[in-house]
């Protein structure tokens, strides 16, 4: 039986700029069933070609001056402030850019298929991050960045963060999880709050009651020349994103293509998560992620798990014996078609020649 949603994705889109002028359509994978989906559209209207049936929020409707503070400095630090003064989100929620599938090419299923996860992180932690770019799970050296072109902040936005939130990023800070582009979670609105109220001492620097700008950025940051349509302010509160996390000790769940963490910020450390409950459906669509990314000590248990729970799911069975037979695991392949055959007559052919190579003694293992 199909689990009820769990919770909402919001999905922050620029339509006419991300997608219509790249002539790029929206992911087929955004069409959601299990988590509830809404698009935040930071386009100026929603296009009469906008695909999604009007399942949007358009920004300048609710919030021409956020609109405006979005588009000119702070990119989605728009929809953080939007729901800070004046709450219209529904949680537990996760948001996170309409390119998500282009920069995260290693996830082959879709975050709704494995929503279960994704949320029951949030409810564990409070907060939540999903990946950000396709590189192995782990932490960055920012010391290295200074030293090469990606920091976009001067050394007078590090000084800055110093006088601030008393902290030699450089130094006290140096190691940083790689989970960045604010595509983060939140349990609910209490975690948003504290969140955003850590960087109000940076926010009010720069910016007015009304989300004006009162001090210039320039002389704190720097073009990289390195992204499309690049928001300088956005390096530097990216590169702090984090620092809440490590300067309270506060833990939060990651979700990577490769499995899912816990994160400590403030001691660099990483560590697998492999309680989170989750229907059969994430607990199968998991276990083809896993063999996709070839951790199959991890991805065959997982599939076996959810056959011996229910023999029917051919999309557990078929993606598991695959993975025996390329192997050479002919015993927990031959399992698994057992198992499935009572229920579907097509396995008889496989399982036939499974038990032949069998017969002849090939090896069994598993």
């Amino acid at each position: 039986m199909e689990s009820p949603p769990r919770g909402h994705f919001y999905i922050i889109t620029a339509y006419e700029g991300t997608h219509l002028r790249r002539k790029v359509p929206l992911d087929t994978r955004f069409s959601t069933v299990r988590a509830k989906t809404t698009f935040y559209l930071v386009d100026q209207t929603c296009q009469p070609t906008w695909p999604m049936a009007g399942n949007c929020i358009v920004e300048y409707e609710r919030n021409p001056r956020l609109a405006a503070f979005g588009k000119q400095h702070m990119a989605e630090w728009s929809f953080l402030l939007n729901e800070y003064e004046s709450s219209f989100a529904q949680y537990p929620l996760y948001f996170f850019s309409s390119r998500f599938y282009e920069k995260n090419t290693r996830l082959a299923i879709s975050l709704d298929e494995i929503s279960d996860y994704l949320f029951a992180g949030l409810e564990r932690y409070g907060w939540g991050y999903l990946p950000s770019y396709d590189r192995p799970p782990g932490f960055e050296d920012l010391l290295g960045y200074s030293q090469g072109v990606h920091l976009g902040i001067t050394e007078n936005g590090l000084e800055l963060i110093r006088r601030l939130f008393g902290v030699d990023m450089l130094k006290d800070a140096r190691w940083f999880s790689d989970f960045f582009c604010n595509y983060i979670g939140f349990r609910s609105r209490a975690e948003l709050v504290r969140y955003v109220d850590y960087y109000r001492p940076l926010l009010d620097f720069f910016f007015d009651s009304r989300w004006n700008l009162r001090t210039d950025y320039l002389p704190y940051v720097k073009r990289i020349g390195v992204y499309r349509n690049e928001k300088p302010l956005t390096f530097l509160f990216e590169m702090v994103s984090h620092l809440f996390f490590h300067q309270t000790g506060t833990p939060f769940f990651a979700c990577h293509p490769e499995g899912f963490f816990e994160i400590q910020e403030h001691i660099a450390g990483i560590a697998p998560l492999t309680d989170l409950p989750a229907s059969l459906e994430c607990r199968e669509a998991w276990g083809r992620q896993l063999l996709g990314v070839s951790h199959h000590d991890r991805a065959i248990p997982l599939l076996r798990s959810v056959i011996e729970d229910d023999g029917t799911r051919l999309g557990a069975i078929l993606p598991l014996v695959d993975a025996c037979l390329r192997r050479g695991d002919l015993a927990t392949a031959r399992w698994a078609l057992v198992r499935g055959r009572a229920h579907h007559a097509s396995l008889e052919g496989p399982l036939a020649k499974v038990e032949s190579l069998l017969a002849r003694g090939a090896p069994k293992t598993g």
